[in-house]
C-alpha cells in the first residue's frame, strides 16, 4: 500500500511520517475523523486541516462520507439562500478594521418530569459579542452581562487590550450608536461605521460571523462542550480564499 511512497516515508521517535504528515493506523482513524470534526466546520475546512497534519490512503473520501453524515450539522445547517454582500476596503494589517455585533442566543423551555412532578425549566437567554477581524477573519465571541453600552466598552477594551485598538470597527447602529460609545470611540482613536437601514448587510462580514458563532453555540450547547475547543479548531483551520488559517 505504501510500496510507491517509500522515499517520503520517515521514522522519528516511533512515529511514521509521510512528507510531514502523521501517517495514521487503521486502529485510530474513526477517532481522528471524531477529532477532526469537533468544531462541526464543512467538508472543504476539514479536508484542509487534516491535509496539513495526517494522511492515510483514502482519507478525504472517508471525511467527506463522514461530514456528510453528521447529524449534528444537518440539524443546524446554514440557509445559504441570502442577499449578496457589500463589498469593503481589504484592510492591509490585522485588526486595522473590525466587526462587531451582537448575538442572543435563545435558549429554550425545558419540560422536567421526576416521580411524578413535573416543572418547565427556562433557562435565560445569552448575549455574546461577535467580533472578526476583516484581515485575518479571526474571530471573538465574548459573552456579555447585559447589551447596555457600559458593557460592550468594557468587553471592547478588554480585546483591544489583546489586539490593538483597530482604525475602523463596523457596528449596527444599536446598540453600538449611544453617546457613550462614540465618546469611547474618540477617547480611543478609531473610527465608528455603521451600517446602513438601507443596506443593512453592508455589515456583512459580522453577520457571517454571527453565523458561526451561532451554530458554535448551538452544537456546543447540543453536546455540553466548551465553545473555546469550537473557536480554537476555527482559527487554526485554513480559510480556502485566504489560503491561511486565521492564527497565522
Amino acid at each position: 500500500m505504501f510500496y510507491n511512497m517509500k522515499n517520503d516515508i520517515t521514522v522519528e521517535d516511533g512515529i511514521v511520517y509521510y512528507d510531514n504528515r502523521v501517517i495514521i493506523p487503521h486502529s485510530l482513524r474513526k477517532n481522528m475523523l471524531r477529532l477532526l470534526h469537533e468544531s462541526h466546520q464543512g467538508i472543504v475546512k476539514t479536508k484542509l486541516r487534516a491535509k496539513n497534519i495526517m494522511y492515510w490512503p483514502g482519507m478525504l473520501n472517508e471525511i467527506e462520507q463522514f461530514v456528510s453524515d453528521c447529524t449534528i450539522c444537518e440539524k443546524f445547517r446554514s440557509d445559504n439562500r441570502k442577499d449578496p454582500l457589500l463589498p469593503h476596503e481589504i484592510p492591509t494589517l490585522p485588526f486595522e478594521k473590525i466587526g462587531s455585533d451582537v448575538l442572543t442566543y435563545r435558549n429554550k423551555d425545558y419540560l422536567v418530569t421526576i416521580d411524578y412532578y413535573s416543572k418547565v425549566l427556562t433557562y435565560r437567554n445569552k448575549d455574546y459579542l461577535v467580533t472578526i477581524d476583516y484581515y485575518s477573519k479571526w474571530i471573538e465571541v465574548t459573552e456579555l452581562e447585559n447589551k447596555n453600552s457600559a458593557e460592550l466598552i468594557s468587553k471592547l477594551k478588554y480585546l483591544f487590550s489583546m489586539h490593538g485598538i483597530p482604525r475602523i470597527l463596523i457596528c449596527d447602529n444599536m446598540p453600538f450608536g449611544s453617546f457613550e460609545f462614540k465618546k469611547f470611540a474618540d477617547s480611543w482613536n478609531f473610527r465608528i461605521v455603521t451600517s446602513s437601514p438601507r443596506y443593512p448587510r453592508s455589515n456583512g462580514l459580522s453577520e457571517k460571523a454571527v453565523g458561526i458563532a451561532k451554530q458554535m453555540l448551538k452544537k456546543k450547547f447540543e453536546e455540553n462542550k466548551d465553545i473555546n475547543i469550537s473557536l480554537l479548531e476555527y482559527r487554526s483551520t485554513v480559510i480556502p480564499t485566504m489560503g491561511a488559517s486565521p492564527s497565522e
